[in-house]
């Protein structure tokens, strides 16, 4: 579905949104009622019942996000100083309790558990998270670890069609952020695009980037490996066969990132169990989730990050061979193809 303009968002997307979101609060005692009804023979498990709880908590949070947002634009003189430091943080905390409240829901409705092997002592200075990308929500998991667990503030390199959430569109257009279409012919102007965010990174900041540029399947796996044997990429290729999990790692934004954040740490991050809940109809037959979120990473310091050029994009496949090595290991009874 394309994106309609900026304006046509504001004036037009927005406000149906937060209507739809009010309506659906008034109308959510009659939905539940329903759920109630569809749910009797689910032995306790009340899938329908949760999922149209959690609709009803992401609409107040909507509701109030969007009334939030505009509040700041009209107390900074109708936009004048959004991008001053204390707007910024003030942006910044309407994330962070919309994230909240969403991850809370998640824990609560859906039994949703996340488990962190070998989990490190935060530490100081900026950090450039590059992660796998799977499953519903892990944008949402990550970016609520990264700004409440950790305390940061997040620039996040994320799909152009997530402007179609106007919390996530007006905040995320207000702060540092970077909207782009991984399947675009554009690759050198979205590279770009991320080394400008990554620059000045403060050390209570992260950038946030899926390198694979979506979610694993079969097809996306296939046509990216032939399109790296196409531009006589073919190490790299047999790499990408081996992976089970993953597609192969897009290097040029993090390449770009790493260039642009000399000084930053980058951190790799590996989790599995939510590949698993691709739907609203994989979710509901999942309720309450039995398995966690299990999750793992990686710190590595810029002296050991190599020089820009093949040897950097080589250390990044390796790596995403690490992390689809991690994945298997505790997922051993399945295999992706």
């Amino acid at each position: 579905m394309k994106l309609p303009p900026r304006l046509v968002r504001r004036l037009v997307l927005d406000p149906l949104v937060f209507v739809l979101c009010v309506i659906l609060l008034a109308l959510s005692p009659v939905f539940l009622l329903v759920a109630f009804v569809l749910d009797l023979g689910s032995h306790g498990r009340w899938p329908t019942v949760r999922l149209i709880t959690l609709g009803v908590v992401f609409s107040y949070r909507e509701v109030c996000g969007i009334a939030m947002l505009l509040l700041l634009w009209i107390a900074s003189g109708f936009g004048i100083a959004l991008s001053t430091r204390p707007f910024q943080k003030a942006h910044y905390a309407v994330l962070r309790w919309w994230l909240t409240g969403l991850f809370s829901a998640a824990r609560l409705l859906l039994g949703l558990k996340v488990e962190i092997e070998e989990r490190q002592p935060p530490r100081a200075g900026p950090v450039l998270v590059f992660s796998r990308h799977a499953g519903a929500g892990d944008s949402i998991l990550i970016a609520q670890t990264l700004m409440v667990g950790f305390k940061r503030h997040c620039r996040v390199v994320m799909k152009a069609e997530l402007q179609f959430d106007p919390v996530i569109d007006i905040a995320g257009n207000r702060c540092p952020n970077a909207f782009v279409r991984p399947n675009s012919t554009q690759g050198d102007k979205f590279a770009a695009s991320i080394g400008k965010l990554a620059k000045g990174l403060r050390d209570n900041e992260a950038l946030m980037l899926f390198p694979e540029g979506g979610n694993f399947t079969f097809s996306r796996w296939t046509k990216a490996i032939a399109s790296l044997r196409k531009r006589g990429l073919e190490g790299h290729a047999t790499a990408a066969e081996k992976m089970q999990h993953l597609l192969p790692p897009r290097p040029g934004g993090a390449s770009a990132a790493i260039t642009a954040a000399a000084d930053a740490d980058v951190v790799f991050v590996a989790h599995t169990g939510l590949e698993d809940l691709d739907s609203l109809g994989a979710i509901r037959a999942r309720i309450p989730l039995k398995e966690p979120i299990r999750g793992r990473y990686w710190r590595v310091g810029p002296a050991d990050i190599p020089p820009d050029g093949q040897e950097r994009i080589d250390w990044l496949f390796e790596w995403w061979a690490r992390i689809d090595k991690w994945i298997h290991e505790r997922r051993p009874a399945e295999r992706v193809h």
